[in-house]
């Protein structure tokens, strides 16, 4: 999942500079795992229907379940800051 958030160019700057994260392999420092949840709530809560949010989130949940429920809490979080603006 690639987006142009804000959130995926602060990960792609915490990769590039630093030596303790693999983007590719799936290898990240604390920072750097926080930022990738970050990166995928965003991803999905930018999404335009909630189909396409359905879809991505099944799609974590089956490739990387260790982290769905950090990723639904936050783009839950993202979602709510966005109906109050």
């Amino acid at each position: 999942m690639i987006g142009n958030t804000p959130e995926h160019l602060t990960l792609l700057n915490h990769i590039m500079t630093g030596t303790c994260c693999n983007g590719m392999a799936g290898r990240y420092c604390a920072e750097g795992r926080r930022l990738w949840i970050d990166d995928q709530a965003a991803f999905i809560a930018g999404l335009e229907t909630r189909a396409e949010q359905g879809y991505w989130f099944r799609e974590i949940q089956a490739h990387k379940p260790q982290w769905a429920e950090q990723i639904g809490a936050r783009v839950a979080e993202m979602q709510n800051v966005k109906r109050a603006a």
